[in-house]
């Protein structure tokens, strides 16, 4: 069971083609797509309701950090996928593969190959990388952890360890790194494939 959580503001037109993404997936667990919408001007409301998406608007002022732990307290499943707004799913079994990553009680994140990104391809052909607080070195292993606009966390471990809300990027790749303070792991370029 995963719930797809997409932050947006004002990108209907990409917003549509990354919903078209999700609804060519072959999905053999249930799933809801949530979408975080940051007060759009234009008719991204409307195309989300279109494709059946619960919409929320943000509360307060927009933050990555602040954006993604409102969000997963609208998700009713455990595992998250964080998208995007302009993120198109390319393998269309993404959410099976999810499932089974998240199988590992210890996992508290998984980062998906963006195929602009051919090391990250290549790499993930081999086999994901797998990071936590004794694997992880700091000038090989940064660009590994975590990205907002395309990875799944466990809601149950972002609701303990928030999301920073008062920088405006690498919140994803910081919380990363307070998961491995508390014992959790990371799964880095698995062959789940989006531009």
């Amino acid at each position: 069971m995963i719930s797809i959580l997409i932050r947006n503001k004002n990108e209907a037109k990409l917003l549509e083609k990354t919903l078209l993404g999700i609804k060519n997936q072959r999905a053999d667990v249930p799933f809801e797509v949530v979408v975080i919408d940051d007060n759009s001007s234009d008719n991204s409301v409307e195309v989300a309701e279109k494709f059946g998406c619960k919409v929320v608007a943000l509360e307060k002022k927009f933050s990555y950090g602040y954006a993604i732990n409102f969000g997963v307290n609208h998700c009713k499943y455990d595992i998250v996928l964080l998208l995007s707004s302009h993120n198109i799913l390319l393998s269309n079994d993404f959410f099976d593969k999810l499932s089974l990553y998240f199988k590992d009680a210890n996992l508290a994140g998984v980062r998906c190959t963006p195929v602009t990104n051919i090391k990250q391809v290549e790499q993930s052909l081999e086999a994901p990388i797998l990071l936590n607080a004794t694997t992880y070195n700091h000038k090989e292993n940064w660009g590994d952890l975590l990205i907002a606009n395309c990875s799944a966390i466990r809601k149950s471990v972002a609701q303990k360890i928030i999301f920073n809300e008062t920088i405006r990027s690498n919140e994803e790749k910081l919380w990363s790194l307070d998961v491995f303070k508390e014992g959790y792991s990371i799964l880095s370029n698995v062959p789940c494939y989006y531009i």
